[in-house]
């Protein structure tokens, strides 16, 4: 089934053959204007943080496993930082703890300059959470209306009425039709699905989204689309984003800036391909481990089409 736009010509539309080489050809969005910089206030401060996990059992010897070692982050207001790093890394753990549902061993975690170690508290519906899976994301037993209205019902005094009238605006802002409410689940292909999801996560007004890998269970195609409709999202609301993925080629196309996450630790990296104007003043400079995980990572992606070898 295809994705049902609302606005067609508001959403860009990409070929197939152009979708290949637009992950490579785009710059970063820090390079255009508009975009908030490094002088905006933290929104989201993780301060040295530190998570370790309890392993072994009846069978074999307990140790303690460190997934975090004193993590620093921050996600400004109407920013966008990327985390990347492979399978494994610690970015779950670093996803339940910027929420809210998973405590730190150690350090510091303030959302909008406030302590949250032990939970968001009356700051949950400033933070919500779009997931890689929209399809586990949802209860497939109820309508989009209702998926979209869970966090009205929640986290406002909206009546049924207002609450359908308002998921139907939130349906147009994501590029899907308003009769597309009373579907269920399976009648979505992914990308509406994911999108309702993001419509879910905009219904209470938050100050950030956290986006756990919400595009890799997407085509290239349908990836470009949900990019784009984020950017917009975000300048037209001011929303900020904190985008955990392992697909290093979205970084550059979405992110103010990008931080590796290896071995329990956090550091930030230049995220252009080498030869990119942004990428120039610090060609100079040694890499770190931290960008060497990541340019790594980059080398690991096969590229659109075969390269032949001359003969």
């Amino acid at each position: 089934m295809k994705d049902t736009a609302m606005h067609p010509d508001a959403v860009s539309t990409i070929s197939a053959e152009s979708s290949a080489s637009s992950f490579s050809s785009v710059p970063s969005f820090s390079c255009v204007a508009g975009t908030p910089g490094n002088d905006a206030p933290p929104l989201l401060e993780l301060c040295g943080v530190t998570r370790s996990y309890r392993t072994g059992g009846w069978f074999a010897p307990r140790q303690q496993r460190q997934v975090l070692r004193g993590v620093d982050l921050t996600v400004r207001e109407g920013g966008c930082t990327g985390v990347v790093g492979p399978s494994g890394a610690g970015k779950s753990t670093l996803c339940r703890i910027a929420l809210g549902l998973e405590q730190p061993d150690g350090g510091m975690v303030r959302f909008m300059g406030r302590d949250v170690r032990h939970g968001l508290g009356k700051d949950r519906r400033h933070i919500q959470v779009v997931f890689q899976n929209s399809v586990n994301a949802v209860n497939p037993r109820l309508t989009v209306e209702r998926i979209i209205g869970e966090p009205l019902e929640n986290f406002t005094t909206l009546n049924r009425r207002q609450r359908r009238s308002r998921a139907g605006e939130l349906l147009e802002q994501v590029h899907l039709s308003p009769s597309l409410l009373d579907r269920l689940p399976h009648r979505l292909s992914g990308g509406q699905l994911q999108r309702v999801c993001i419509a879910r996560a905009l219904a209470p007004r938050p100050r950030l989204i956290l986006l756990d890998e919400a595009l890799s269970s997407l085509d290239m195609l349908v990836q470009a689309r949900v990019l784009d409709l984020l950017t917009e999202l975000r300048r037209a609301t001011g929303v900020a984003y904190l985008f955990v993925t392992h697909d290093v080629r979205l970084v550059p196309l979405f992110c103010d800036e990008a931080a590796v996450l290896t071995e329990g630790r956090v550091a930030p990296v230049d995220m252009h391909a080498p030869g990119h104007p942004c990428a120039r003043q610090q060609a100079a400079h040694q890499a770190t481990p931290h960008q060497e995980a990541f340019n790594a990572l980059r080398a690991a992606i096969l590229p659109a089409m075969p390269v032949g070898t001359p003969g």
